[in-house]
């Protein structure tokens, strides 16, 4: 098989700002230079004392196939000594919803 495939190629950027009581605020840009494809996505995370995290936030991508709350996502975070128990949804219109969960711990 001779045949040419481009390796995918993505621009990415993104902000994060730590605030006052424990909130944070973030801002990520994706661009997709062979098919010039934009995403944006905005989120705010809150630390409920130093146990519970909870998450919220929003995908604004270029596809018209997808529903108004097709980037919407939530989740939060679980944290006992050294570890932490994050879970997160999403919905994808049609697609359904798509579950995250992760256990990690530090050493």
């Amino acid at each position: 098989i001779n045949e040419e495939t481009r390796l995918p190629l993505t621009l990415a950027s993104g902000l994060a700002w730590h605030g006052f009581a424990g909130v944070a605020l973030a801002a990520d840009f994706k661009y997709r230079v062979y098919d010039q494809k934009t995403n944006w996505a905005l989120g705010t995370e809150y630390g409920v004392a130093s146990v519970l995290t909870v998450r919220g936030g929003y995908a604004l991508a270029d596809s018209r196939s997808r529903n108004s709350l097709a980037g919407l996502g939530g989740g939060f975070g679980l944290r006992f000594s050294t570890y932490k128990l994050d879970y997160a949804i999403t919905p994808f219109g049609e697609l359904g919803n798509t579950h995250r969960l992760s256990l990690t711990t530090r050493f």
